[in-house]
């Protein structure tokens, strides 16, 4: 992950707008490591995916990707134009039990 960290670094000015990734890097956990086992079971790979804007930052990323030797790099393209998905409380599963939403929380992302 450090090559592919770096290659992107290098080439950060030809992205339309820098990768954001991996994801999991920018997730924080409420209760600590209690749940990380099950929470990587759930999501899987998404933890180490990268989300970019556009097919061509895509194949930028996936250029990156094969400099450093990283295989099978999972990559999200979304359009950031977009506004952000907020889900209204009242929405949200009525349980007592956590559910993944509850117990991890997203980190600030620059752009």
């Amino acid at each position: 992950m450090i090559l592919l960290l770096s290659c992107i670094e290098r080439h950060h000015q030809k992205f339309r707008r820098p990768p954001i990734g991996p994801i999991g890097s920018h997730l924080t956990l409420v209760q600590g490591e209690m749940w990380a086992v099950a929470l990587e079971g759930v999501f899987g790979k998404l933890l180490n995916a990268f989300i970019v804007t556009d097919h061509t930052d895509f194949l930028l990323l996936r250029q990156c990707a094969r400099e450093a030797n990283y295989n099978h790099l999972h990559i999200i393209i979304y359009g950031f134009s977009r506004p952000r998905l907020n889900i209204p409380h009242h929405m949200l599963p009525q349980t007592n039990h956590p559910t993944a939403i509850s117990v991890v929380h997203p980190t600030t992302i620059s752009s």
